[in-house]
């Protein structure tokens, strides 16, 4: 179940569109599908996030510890995963000032626990855009 926890803002330009969510969850964690572990120091342990990802198979969770945080990333989801950081206030997913951040061009996609900043500066850029095939 996720529940919106704060304001949505939507920002739409030229066909593209990106939103600012707050939500919670209370069932982030279920799945059917595999845990890939990105920072920590656990044997295997992905040191970037799109690794994981990259590795990773519909309905699998991708899990970010914070003690590697900032992630300095462009992150691309194309498949329907969850993907989850330690903690909202320290698991940062940075952009360097270069493009979107995330990249979503998948349905059911769950993304929870980060903060997400510093995306490119052109105009179409964004902290998170969400790609649909839907004309």
């Amino acid at each position: 179940m996720v529940k919106p926890t704060g304001p949505i803002s939507w920002v739409t330009r030229n066909g593209a569109c990106a939103a600012n969510v707050d939500v919670e969850s209370t069932s982030m964690l279920l799945s059917s599908g595999n845990i890939f572990y990105v920072g920590g120091n656990g044997t295997g342990n992905y040191s970037k996030i799109q690794d994981a990802i990259d590795n990773a198979s519909d309905e699998d969770i991708v899990f970010v510890y914070d003690d590697s945080s900032p992630y300095i990333e462009n992150v691309v989801i194309d498949k329907p995963i969850k993907l989850i950081g330690e903690n909202k206030n320290t698991t940062v997913i940075d952009g360097g000032g270069w493009g979107h951040v995330v990249s979503i061009s998948a349905d059911f996609v769950n993304i929870n626990g980060f903060t997400i900043q510093n995306s490119g500066y052109n105009g179409h850029d964004s902290g998170v855009k969400i790609h649909s095939n839907y004309s």
